[in-house]
């Protein structure tokens, strides 16, 4: 193996680990937008199912 092609198969490597760190920190980013909404969806939901027991808080 020559010092070029060494040189290569290290590019993709780390071109290839970046985009796979990039992609779990977009998965993990998605997950924690995702509960937050979910959890505004509940407690509004909450909120107009029983807007007593809201203002009793």
């Amino acid at each position: 193996m020559n010092e070029q092609h060494l040189k290569l198969v290290t590019s993709r490597v780390i071109f290839s680990s970046r985009l796979i760190s990039c992609g779990s920190f977009t998965v993990s980013m998605t997950q924690r937008i995702g509960s937050v909404i979910l959890i505004c969806l509940r407690f509004y939901a909450k909120q107009l199912l029983d807007p007593a027991a809201f203002a009793r808080c």
